[in-house]
């Protein structure tokens, strides 16, 4: 096993022009102060967090992942509305959810057993497939008052037909994502 610099990343599946012009719509429907949104280009459903991993680690999860999601299918996903996450009394994230179908949970399984078999870690919670619109920090809390948008939306379908494999660079402005893989479904 190497050592050395780290590499954070995740696997994600990016909303088309259309799913995204909607997201941001939606996003707009969110007044609270002082949320920061996701910038557009930063839209994105996690499919699987990875966090930081070792370059060969990468280099094998890249390996494994043809092969791991070759009995994963295309689909569409529709939305299921607004999320406080954890909850709305305490809000750090603000999400659109979407809805937890077969498709988008075996997508997700074999994303974790590919993972793995590279030697990462699972993930010991219930997976829960969201878009992240804005974020909370911990130094600037939402109003006592927040609440989610009451307005009806029109559902958002997501197309699912590959995962994005994406490094995290943070910089002090946000996150910068930086595509290091396309795996086709």
């Amino acid at each position: 096993m190497s050592t050395g610099p780290t590499i954070r990343c995740f696997l994600a599946i990016e909303p088309d022009d259309a799913a995204r012009a909607d997201l941001i719509d939606a996003a707009h429907l969110i007044d609270a102060e002082p949320m920061r949104r996701t910038p557009a280009e930063n839209l994105h459903l996690t499919v699987k967090f990875l966090g930081d991993c070792l370059p060969d680690e990468v280099a094998r999860l890249i390996e494994a992942l043809p092969d791991a999601l070759a009995d994963a299918s295309a689909c569409e996903l529709t939305s299921t509305g607004f999320e406080a996450i954890p909850n709305e009394r305490r809000p750090r994230v603000v999400a659109m959810g979407f809805e937890r179908t077969e498709p988008i949970t075996t997508i997700h399984e074999l994303a974790e057993m590919a993972a793995e078999d590279a030697g990462l870690p699972r993930e010991g919670r219930v997976y829960r497939p969201h878009v992240t619109l804005g974020r909370f920090n911990a130094r600037r809390r939402p109003p006592r008052d927040f609440r989610l948008p009451d307005e009806a939306i029109d559902s958002i379908s997501l197309p699912v037909g590959e995962l994005v494999l994406l490094q995290s660079i943070l910089e002090p402005t946000g996150a910068v994502y930086q595509e290091l893989a396309r795996f086709g479904l």
